[in-house]
């Protein structure tokens, strides 16, 4: 679907893509199918460690306040993905830096449309020696050394310092000591010269940028001259005290991104797009495999297996076929039903142990018969004639367990005195 925003068309329609680079409308070929192999896969990794390692570094040097380039994002990560790939094992896909390995990025220019080095001839001298960060700027006089552009007449010198782990999730708080400030006047004839260090624990890497600001006084206020176009920015150092980062010092915090071994592994197969489907074994062992129109693949998870599904590996170079797929099914769908099957045996024990404990209950009219003085040999033979001969008959049908008719039951019920 393609969206049009002004005079641009952006997305894909038919068979083109259409995309905007610098306000400029760019049409492209729409590609369907996109095919990588693992070492492309691998580069990608690699590229996405940089991108990201190069937008930490990026959000850290604010304190110089700098204005960068519109290319300036793609530059940074192409240099960083180049010095990831060089000190990056192929094997473990885990990184072994030196002291001297991000050297290449010591003069990278944050805004190529005003290079630090043609407004300042005279650079801050940068040292790491035994965990001990040294800057010194040098005396320098003013109208030589510091190029000042037309109507500024005060620049503004800022030089930042960011430290952080390598291997470990840490950095150093940035407050006020990580930055350095000082001013120097167009009319002022040299510069004063300023030395200051840091501490870097073992196993940090330190990056020292530096950036120019330059005003002009109008009335009372200072007018900044700095813009996207002309913004002197510059890394100066980036150096790595090696070592291995032990106890955390008071002054760091939790970091979100570090190069931490064994955390980006790199890929050694291929991924075809298709959902996997789990299938769990007699031993609880989990087996997935991806279906691809009526062929079934198997991929094994986990180190250890039954020697009758590595026999059934071995005869088919290490590749489940679909019958060892179902009889696992199978054998899975067999277990369920014989404890289905224990189960129900043992709810009919319970019901039948139940039944056993259950006496049957006596006739409520019996009950009351036999608990009745009504019914008592004294009271029968005291009865009428007619009477007496409905209680004997009630008697003997309740001693041979019989029912006793409604109507007897309602003769009982109502049984009174007899009249007078």
């Amino acid at each position: 679907m393609g969206i049009v925003k002004g005079k641009v068309i952006t997305g894909a329609v038919g068979p083109v893509t259409f995309s905007s680079w610098r306000d400029i409308q760019v049409v492209k070929q729409r590609v369907f199918d996109i095919k990588q192999s693992i070492a492309t896969k691998n580069v990608s990794t690699v590229f996405g460690l940089g991108s990201r390692f190069s937008a930490i570094l990026r959000k850290w040097m604010y304190p110089i306040h700098f204005i960068h380039d519109g290319a300036m994002v793609n530059r940074m990560t192409k240099a960083m993905t180049a010095i990831l790939l060089k000190h990056r094992d192929k094997a473990t896909g885990n990184f072994h830096f030196l002291p001297e390995s991000f050297k290449p990025l010591e003069g990278f220019e944050l805004n190529e449309s005003s290079p630090l080095k043609e407004n300042l001839h005279v650079l801050p001298q940068v040292n790491l020696q035994e965990g001990k960060l040294t800057i010194s700027i040098p005396e320098f006089e003013i109208k030589k050394a510091l190029k000042f552009p037309t109507e500024a007449d005060q620049c503004t010198i800022i030089v930042s310092v960011y430290i952080a782990s390598l291997k470990t999730k840490d950095e150093c708080k940035m407050t006020a000591e990580q930055t350095k400030t000082f001013s120097v006047d167009w009319s002022d004839q040299k510069s004063t010269a300023m030395e200051w260090s840091y501490d870097v624990p073992e196993g940090c890497y330190c990056v020292t940028s530096m950036a120019l600001h330059f005003h002009k006084q109008w009335s009372n206020l200072q007018v900044s001259l700095n813009s996207k176009s002309f913004c002197p920015a510059m890394i100066c150092n980036f150096s790595i005290n090696p070592g291995e980062f032990k106890d955390r010092p008071e002054n760091f915090k939790k970091a979100r991104f570090a190069f931490v071994d064994d955390e980006y592994p790199p890929i050694t197969k291929k991924s075809k797009g298709k959902k996997a489907v789990s299938i769990v074994s007699e031993d609880n062992k989990a087996l997935t495999y991806k279906q691809k129109g009526n062929k079934k693949t198997a991929i094994k998870e986990g180190s250890d297996q039954k020697t009758t599904s590595k026999k059934q590996l071995s005869k088919n170079n290490g590749k489940p076929t679909s019958s060892a797929v179902e009889s696992l099914g199978n054998d899975a769908l067999q277990q369920e039903v014989n404890e289905l099957k224990a189960r129900l045996a043992d709810m009919e024990k319970l019901l039948s142990a139940q039944k056993e404990k259950v006496t049957p209950r006596k006739n409520i009219v019996e009950e009351t018969l036999y608990q009745s003085e009504t019914i008592s040999d004294k009271n029968i033979t005291d009865l009428p004639t007619g009477e007496l001969t409905i209680w004997k008959k009630a008697l003997k049908n309740i001693s041979s367990h019989q029912p006793i008719s409604p109507f007897k039951q309602s003769l009982v019920k109502i049984r009174g005195k007899p009249a007078a």
